[in-house]
C-alpha cells in the first residue's frame, strides 16, 4: 500500500492554527504553538537509523537532522573490533612526500580527492574499509524525505524480502542457476535468506529516498556466506519499489 508523507502533518499544523485563531479571536499574532515546534523538529531529523551503525562513532540508533547526518562524516571511523580505523595514503606526484593518514571519512575525501591514493596492498585492504563505509555515510548525506513510499511505515515486509528473493541478487561465487531462497525475520529489521548451501542476512539501516525520484526506499547492509564455512563476503546498497505490488529490487551502492 503506498503511504503518502507530509499530508497529515501538514493537516496537523493548519488545525492547530485554525483552533488558536478561534480562541484568540484571530486579533492575536499567534506565537509559534508547542505542536509546530513538534512538526518542524520532526521534519529536521527525518532520517532514521534503525540500528547502530558500528563503524561511524556517534551513529547510534535514533532519528537525525541533516546537519548531525554531514557531521558523521568528522567522525572517527572504527572497524570490525571497534578499534579506531585509518588508512595511510600517498601523494599522486611527490613521492618523497610522506604519506597522510585518514581516520574520517572526510578525511579519506579529501585526499582522494585531490589524487592521494594507497600504494601497498595493505593500505589498499584498509582503503577497501573506507570506500564501503563513507559510501553508506553518502547515501545517509544525500538522502532526502520521499514523497511517497510503497515500503508501509518504512519497513520491508516478509512479502517484500521473498519478492526480492525470487530475484536471487545475493551469492558467494559462480552459481549456475539461481536456487530458490526460504525467507524468515532473524532479528530487529533483520532478515535471513538461506538456500543452495548459502545464506544472505540483511539489515535495514534507515528508510529515505536515496535517489532522488521521490519514492522510499530501504538503505540495507548485506552479508553473504556458505552455511557451515568461513567465507563471507559483504554488500551495501539500498531496496527499491517502485509500485505498491513490487517487485523490490537491490541497487547497489
Amino acid at each position: 500500500m503506498a503511504v503518502k508523507l507530509g499530508a497529515v502533518a501538514i493537516g496537523a499544523v493548519a488545525t492547530a492554527i485554525g483552533a488558536s485563531a478561534l480562541i484568540y479571536g484571530g486579533s492575536q499574532i499567534l506565537k509559534e504553538s508547542s505542536i509546530e515546534k513538534t512538526l518542524r523538529s520532526d521534519e529536521d531529523k527525518f532520517l532514521c537509523l534503525k540500528t547502530k551503525i558500528a563503524f561511524a562513532a556517534g551513529a547510534d540508533k535514533g532519528c537525525y537532522s541533516r546537519d548531525e547526518i554531514a557531521a558523521l562524516m568528522n567522525a572517527p571511523l572504527l572497524d570490525d573490533a571497534g578499534a579506531p580505523a585509518t588508512v595511510d595514503l600517498s601523494h599522486p606526484t611527490d613521492y618523497d612526500r610522506p604519506q597522510a593518514t585518514a581516520a574520517t571519512c572526510a578525511d579519506w575525501r579529501r585526499l582522494t580527492g585531490e589524487g592521494w591514493y594507497a600504494l601497498s596492498t595493505r593500505e589498499m585492504r584498509r582503503e577497501a574499509w573506507f570506500v564501503r563505509a563513507c559510501g553508506t555515510l553518502a547515501l545517509l548525506e544525500g538522502a532526502r524525505r520521499p514523497d511517497l513510499s510503497h515500503f508501509a511505515g518504512g519497513d520491508a515486509s516478509k512479502t517484500d524480502i521473498e519478492s526480492l528473493a525470487e530475484a536471487a541478487p545475493f551469492a558467494i561465487g559462480e552459481t549456475s542457476a539461481a536456487a530458490p531462497m526460504s525467507v524468515a525475520k532473524s532479528g530487529d529489521a533483520e532478515w535471513r535468506l538461506s538456500g543452495d548451501g548459502q545464506y544472505a542476512v540483511i539489515q535495514e539501516i534507515a528508510h529515505a529516498d536515496f535517489n532522488a525520484d521521490g519514492l522510499g526506499d530501504v538503505l540495507v547492509f548485506v552479508s553473504i556466506g556458505a552455511e557451515g564455512g568461513t567465507a563471507t563476503a559483504s554488500d551495501t546498497g539500498f531496496l527499491e519499489k517502485r509500485k505498491a505490488s513490487g517487485p523490490v529490487r537491490f541497487v547497489k551502492d
